[in-house]
């Protein structure tokens, strides 16, 4: 495992507990140890730090969506969990409209439009 882990940090690639166990299962190897089980093996030779050194870009070019009228892309983030004065989780689903900064609900909008 500690093997793995040290191939995939070399290769930049994603090198957490679940990744270590998805190229164990493309290795084939059986049987494949637990989320937990692997954490505590690459504890003990201290390989679970995170990188080092500055992000450095590839110069991938991403996609870029539109975003000059209004309702016409928006960014929705689920935030939560919140305890407000109980013990209760809350959530909460944001959603922005992009091009005008504000939220983002296409019914509000609709209703603006018909009065």
């Amino acid at each position: 495992m500690e093997m793995v882990r040290v191939s995939l940090y070399n290769k930049d690639h994603f090198c957490s507990d679940q990744a270590i166990q998805w190229e164990l299962k493309d290795m084939e190897v059986q049987p494949i140890p637990s989320l937990r089980t692997i954490s505590r093996i690459l504890y003990r030779p201290e390989l679970t730090h995170r990188r080092t050194g500055r992000y450095e870009p590839k110069g991938k070019a991403y996609p870029m969506l539109p975003m000059n009228l209004p309702n016409q892309t928006q960014q929705v983030d689920l935030v939560g969990p919140y305890f407000l004065a109980s013990p209760f989780r809350f959530y909460s689903l944001h959603s922005i409209d992009i091009a005008i900064n504000r939220c983002g609900s296409p019914c509000l909008q609709k209703q603006r439009k018909a009065l």
